[in-house]
């Protein structure tokens, strides 16, 4: 017994060993990491003299400070808000729905030149975004969108892009026939077979693509600085632009800035830390078959 236990002590201590210093690095790579947003989240406290004035740099506020926060949200602000979730919610729902549809349809139902359509989908990918923004433009133009929040709206009901397709193709290839040919020999119709049975199953890949889908449309700042003109459609992120461009132009606000990068910044990572499981899944499961 004495010889078998000195036998299992070392690798007893090798293993203690290698948490102790995987554990050191992450800690280590997760404070790295965050650190600018803690320095962003602490000088948001400050007045604007304490961050500009106070010598040596403080990183801890001297008291905590809500005056930043009381002029970001105002009730024009609150205004820009509900602009960015109405978008957010077209694009949530219509994206994953009609890139799960258009996925449904190439990988259970066979039609004419199916693999030419596919072919010409996937092709739209090997076109670089930045050239498709003027022709875009021109054509929201030519329908008088420019002046609204459609352009940010109507695309995500028209299929939601090729690579989300690919992916949610990827993850539906993975269903078993057996299923759809069984619900069809039970009378079930093609909408029937896609809302009970396929969707149930690749609500892993839709919940991913969803996510991903809230992070772009609410870190998104080209798409509306190119067509909301109008202050009233303005999301947050052009409003916080424009209100340090124009409004604050030439003063050294720098609390406030601090401050908005705290409210862009959370409902990200707020969602990354509810939902990181299905993220996860997400990757995971879609190159593996079921």
């Amino acid at each position: 017994m004495d010889g078998q236990t000195q036998r299992k002590r070392p690798a007893f201590t090798m293993l203690t060993v290698q948490k102790i210093i995987s554990y050191f690095f992450l800690i280590f790579f997760t404070f790295f990491f965050f650190f600018p947003f803690f320095i962003m989240l602490f000088r948001s406290f400050m007045t604007s003299d304490e961050v500009l004035f106070d010598l040596p740099e403080r990183i801890f506020p001297s008291s905590l400070f809500l005056g930043a926060y009381k002029e970001l949200f105002s009730v024009k602000m609150i205004y820009f808000f509900k602009n960015t979730l109405v978008i957010l919610a077209f694009n949530v729902i219509g994206s994953p729905l009609t890139a799960s549809m258009c996925a449904f349809a190439f990988t259970k139902i066979n039609f004419k030149c199916r693999k030419f359509w596919f072919s010409l989908m996937m092709g739209t990918m090997m076109l670089p975004g930045i050239t498709l923004q003027i022709p875009m433009y021109i054509i929201y133009s030519m329908l008088g969108w420019t002046r609204t929040n459609l352009p940010l709206i109507v695309p995500a009901f028209l299929g939601g892009g090729a690579g989300s397709v690919f992916l949610i193709m990827q993850f539906m290839k993975g269903i078993p026939k057996d299923l759809h040919e069984a619900a069809i020999i039970d009378g079930a119709n093609t909408f029937y077979i896609y809302v009970r049975i396929v969707v149930p199953l690749a609500l892993p890949i839709i919940l991913y693509f969803a996510i991903g889908t809230f992070m772009g449309v609410w870190n998104d700042f080209m798409g509306p600085l190119m067509y909301l003109q109008k202050e009233r459609n303005w999301t947050v992120a052009l409003a916080v632009y424009n209100m340090f461009r124009g409004e604050f132009k030439g003063q050294q606000y720098w609390n406030m800035q601090m401050a908005s990068g705290v409210i862009l910044s959370l409902p990200c990572m707020v969602i990354f830390c509810l939902f990181q499981r299905q993220l996860i899944a997400g990757v995971t499961f879609s190159g593996i078959k079921i």
